[in-house]
């Protein structure tokens, strides 16, 4: 059954790279490419739907795909299509679907060379937009970089060595201190509704790939990327204070929770069924807050914080459905970052440990950021007069909702995640995380 799901996910992750390549023969009729990727991201998401894989015993690889082709339909079903860039944006999407798609359905060298794939693609497009804004992140090409260098020797060594150089590669992919930079960069650069994409694409890759690693890393490692992941998670809560751009401030609260995600995988050495279903819920939460962002973007021009306010006025639609995606990514209950969150708390064997209680601490202090942004937006005084703005269309409005929507039903329907640890892919190792299991 393994083989048939391989096989036909390979298959399926084909359909958005071919869709890709007929749709530049559309790149001047923006609104037609539109409906053109929104329709084979359908497809895609059908044949996944379909898949005899997603019965077989191993619902998290399908939830991991299912999130990515699912986010990346709502990131185009509400990008503006007539901003400048919608082509570049629509192709780009379209192609990395079917690379990510392909990283998750593959194994070994092939698996690599996907990923290395999508980090030459990102890093592309990082250099072309830096260029023609005359801000190029080096930094952020670096990080790229030396993950492109890690994943190319990876290839040629064996054993601990390759597992290692593979972890530092994906450690780019799903971010942590001090290899968040590129991520940041990228998130704050790209344009249009490639941010609300690529915050769920690429940690998911990221998230994936370390499963796969966790048992051939050594135990000293472990230990060291638990620091590292509480170091992460402060650094973020500190660095979201000084923020003045949406973007920025998203970026920032989002590596807090990549952070939290990192300190339960270290400490558990597990991917458990809370960590899979608490890392699905924030980031589809964060890509919807991106997308709510891209709305604004497209009516004021910009995402200064000083710049803009008292949105709930003018656009009261927009203010209703930010205030619950706040909510949901405050970690507020019926919503799913909570109820997973608080498993996860309690699942692990010392509840009451020195770095949990850290981890508690950050995540209440990131949970004090969201809602400062909220009346930021909402409720402050711009420094600059403006013209009040039209409020979302019905178009824009959708996405928002259905994330809101999921979100909800993650949250609140009750999952059986006693068939979780059946995954061939993702072992979880109960006795190592001390669940307690009536």
């Amino acid at each position: 059954m393994m083989e048939t799901w391989v096989t036909s996910s390979l298959t399926l992750a084909a359909i958005p790279i071919l869709a890709a390549l007929l749709g530049l023969a559309l790149w001047k009729w923006t609104g037609i490419f539109k409906v053109w990727t929104l329709v084979f991201l359908a497809a895609t998401g059908l044949d996944l739907t379909a898949n005899p894989g997603l019965s077989s015993g191993d619902p998290t690889l399908g939830i991991l795909m299912a999130l990515i082709v699912l986010t990346a339909f709502l990131a185009v079903l509400g990008h503006n299509h007539q901003q400048k860039d919608t082509s570049a944006v629509l192709f780009i999407t379209l192609i990395l679907v079917g690379l990510g798609l392909g990283f998750m359905a593959s194994e070994g060298g092939a698996r690599v060379s996907y990923l290395a794939e999508i980090f030459v693609l990102i890093g592309l497009a990082l250099f072309y937009y830096g260029v023609r804004s005359r801000e190029i992140s080096w930094g952020a090409l670096g990080l790229y970089g030396l993950g492109l260098t890690c994943l190319a020797i990876s290839i040629v060594v064996s054993g601990p060595m390759a597992a290692m150089l593979l972890f530092v590669a994906l450690m780019v992919a799903f971010p942590i201190f001090p290899f968040h930079g590129s991520f940041i960069a990228t998130l704050s650069n790209l344009p249009g509704s490639m941010p609300a994409f690529l915050v769920v694409l690429v940690p998911t890759l990221g998230f994936f790939g370390i499963s796969s690693l966790l048992q051939s890393l050594p135990e000293w490692l472990m230990h060291s990327i638990l620091v590292l992941a509480l170091v992460s998670a402060l650094y973020g809560a500190l660095k979201s204070l000084v923020q003045f751009r949406v973007g920025h401030l998203l970026a920032y609260t989002y590596l807090v929770q990549l952070g939290i995600v990192w300190w339960y995988v270290a400490l558990s050495e597990a991917m458990t069924p809370q960590v899979v279903m608490y890392f699905s819920a924030v980031t589809l939460t964060t890509s919807g807050l991106y997308l709510a962002s891209h709305h604004l973007e497209t009516r004021f021009g910009h995402l200064d914080l000083d710049k803009m306010g008292g949105v709930a006025l003018s656009m009261p639609r927009f203010a209703t459905i930010f205030v619950v995606l706040i909510t949901a990514a405050t970690g507020l209950p019926l919503f799913a970052g909570f109820s997973f969150f608080f498993e996860m708390m309690l699942y692990v064997s010392a509840p009451f440990t020195w770095s949990a209680l850290s981890i508690l601490a950050i995540w209440l202090i990131m949970s004090w950021y969201y809602p400062l942004l909220m009346h930021r937006i909402l409720f402050g005084h711009p420094l600059v007069p403006r013209p009040p703005h039209k409020d979302l269309s019905p178009g824009e409005q959708a996405p928002l909702v259905l994330i809101v929507l999921v979100v909800m039903i993650i949250g609140l329907v009750p999952f059986d995640l006693d068939g979780f640890p059946n995954s061939p892919v993702l072992s979880v190792h109960m006795e190592k995380v001390g669940i307690w299991r009536p």
